[in-house]
């Protein structure tokens, strides 16, 4: 265990693991973005457009039928237009026209990150429109809405990690009040479990109400999927770390031999100093495992922080399971094990001791 060469166990086996670790410690994040991203509920969430085309008005006779169903807690109307946003040229963009900014900002993601106001008589803008148009709080933006030119004050920007954050935001109120005749275009509502959408359908023809999510099957796929494709990482990184270790034994076991006359003057025979010699390899890369997934965990959640630091931000952080953080231990240490018992056994009999 004292000789230089088993410093290449521990920087093989300590890296190897770091990989590891830090693989799954951020399928762990990329799954808690994804649930908090889904914002799981007892509710249901649906859709509500005229089923010819998306954008065309929704009568008010409809809007009147679902407000009234008691299977429905939250409604808001909208309505949606194509506009361009000129801000050194022309962005193509939808604006989304809601009655109360706020509650259905609220609505679409409890915990959204938001910068600066959602009231004031101005327009909210999308954190990647934001972004793609450099601008802030404060600033002026110029709409393109049926062929006029409409400048509006940016009271705030919204990150809600959906479709919102690359759209424009306003009520009707401040659409009222630039001239705009509007219509309610489609219906966003959360329900519960007594909800019928064949009936709304049925009441009203050419009506679709589409589901907007099946929270339990969409976290199991993408659980399935991460899982799939960090068990392949690890395959291989298992792999190459049973080959690593067959080159490493090859390289200390060459020069164990006064080791092996020792422990054969002490009575020692062939199947126990195979095991003797493996059990060094097992205890080292064992440490050494358990190391790199330290050092995996570090390093991640290094890289997250650093993220932070210049601007971005997440719902969840690198995290790993102590089931998973035992695998990785234990799996690095048996394959780096099995990689030595051919080196092992081959230099136990070029020292005729097996």
């Amino acid at each position: 265990m004292r000789k230089p060469e088993f410093k290449l166990v521990v920087i093989v086996v300590s890296l190897l693991s770091a990989l590891l670790s830090s693989a799954w410690s951020m399928s762990n994040m990329i799954y808690g973005e994804v649930k908090f991203v889904a914002s799981v509920s007892g509710c249901e969430r649906y859709l509500v457009v005229n089923s010819s085309s998306p954008h065309s008005a929704l009568s008010s006779a409809l809007l009147n039928y679902v407000e009234e169903l008691p299977s429905v807690k939250e409604l808001y109307p909208q309505c949606e237009l194509e506009v361009a946003a000129e801000r050194g040229g022309l962005y193509t963009t939808t604006l989304r026209i809601v009655e109360d900014l706020e509650g259905f900002i609220g609505f679409l993601c409890p915990k959204a990150l938001k910068l600066g106001g959602l009231e004031g008589g101005g327009v909210v803008v999308g954190c990647i429109l934001a972004e793609a148009l450099n601008i802030s709080p404060g600033d002026t933006l110029t709409l393109l809405i049926d062929g006029g030119l409409v400048r509006l004050p940016v009271t705030g920007v919204v990150k809600c990690y959906q479709q919102v954050d690359a759209e424009v935001l306003m009520e009707f109120e401040v659409a009222r009040d630039i001239g705009l005749n509007l219509s309610v275009t489609s219906i966003l509502l959360e329900a519960d479990k007594s909800f019928n959408p064949s009936l709304v359908e049925e009441s009203f023809r050419g009506v679709d109400v589409l589901r907007m999510r099946d929270v339990d099957a969409f976290l199991s796929s993408v659980s399935g999927q991460l899982t799939s494709i960090v068990d392949l990482w690890s395959l291989a990184i298992y792999v190459f770390l049973a080959l690593a270790a067959y080159v490493v034994a090859i390289k200390l076991t060459s020069s164990l031999r006064y080791e092996v006359e020792l422990l054969r003057s002490m009575g020692a025979r062939g199947p126990r100093l195979v095991a003797v010699a493996l059990t060094c390899f097992f205890t080292a890369s064992l440490a050494s495992s358990a190391f790199g997934v330290s050092l995996g965990l570090v390093s991640s959640q290094s890289a997250v922080t650093f993220m932070q630091w210049v601007g971005r931000s997440f719902a969840a952080h690198p995290h790993l399971g102590v089931l998973q953080a035992l695998q990785v231990v234990a799996y690095s240490s048996a394959s780096f094990t099995l990689g030595c018992v051919a080196p092992v056994v081959a230099a136990l009999r070029r020292f005729e001791v097996l």
